[in-house]
């Protein structure tokens, strides 16, 4: 199955719906487009963003979920994150046909990757280059709550920008891969519920109650996690803790 749609500019991110029939692309063409895999020939849905697109995720509602507040358990959506000239997380509607954007978090730098908990309740996002020196999400790995679109957790694992990053077989360690030659491995969800943590809403992504109100720095696993470095003139691994 070959699927064409992208102004021919260079694909550069992808994820399949667990429903095993939908797949999403993101292009440099600044669109993410989702296919049926029965019906290649034409894209179910175009979804146009400012910058290219290389963060996607699909969003698969339990019952109990709520996306800012709002019952969404009967809706599947697709979160895309754009580059620096759109740098944005967005949530699409896209079971009711039109992709209807039904909520967007503005960020300082751009969007490398996205990844939902297995119970829906939490996301996690990448960064990489920043529109300014300083900026909050330059090279970090957010988790947010789904209930309200609030940080839950913000910490750097790499001295570069994120360029990549996938969840593990149990979905519960993230690894990240970096511009400095880096790969890090992070047990990545809150030990809180996002309800819980939905009652915090920190103004920076730096401020270290972030972390200590999640629950997460109370868990040995999170505060210690393995560190490779992958560049070829020097190669070694180690245990980075902090």
């Amino acid at each position: 199955i070959s699927f064409r749609g992208h102004k021919k500019q260079s694909v550069c991110g992808l994820s399949w719906n667990p429903d095993g029939q939908r797949i999403a692309s993101g292009a440099n063409d600044d669109q993410a487009i989702i296919w049926d895999r029965r019906r290649p020939d034409r894209p179910q849905l175009i979804l146009r963003h400012g910058a290219a697109v290389k963060a996607l995720a699909w969003y698969t509602p339990t019952r109990a979920s709520r996306i800012d507040g709002v019952a969404c358990c009967r809706s599947s959506f697709l979160i895309s994150g754009s580059g620096l000239g759109d740098p944005h997380i967005r949530f699409h509607d896209v079971d009711r046909g039109s992709g209807q954007r039904v909520h967007e978090i503005a960020t300082d730098a751009q969007v490398s990757s996205l990844a939902v908990s297995a119970d829906s309740l939490q996301f996690v996002s990448t960064h990489g280059n920043a529109r300014h020196a300083g900026a909050q999400f330059y090279a970090r790995i957010v988790v947010w709550s789904a209930a309200n679109m609030q940080p839950i957790a913000g910490f750097s694992r790499h001295s570069g920008r994120v360029l990549s990053a996938c969840l593990g077989p149990q979905q519960d360690v993230l690894c990240t891969a970096s511009a400095d030659q880096t790969l890090a491995l992070s047990p990545i969800w809150s030990a809180r519920t996002s309800k819980a943590a939905a009652n915090k809403q920190p103004s920076r992504l730096d401020d270290p109650d972030i972390v200590a109100d999640s629950g997460i720095a109370n868990n040995n696993a999170w505060m210690c996690a393995l560190t490779v470095d992958v560049s070829f003139d020097r190669p070694r691994s180690g245990s980075t803790c902090w």
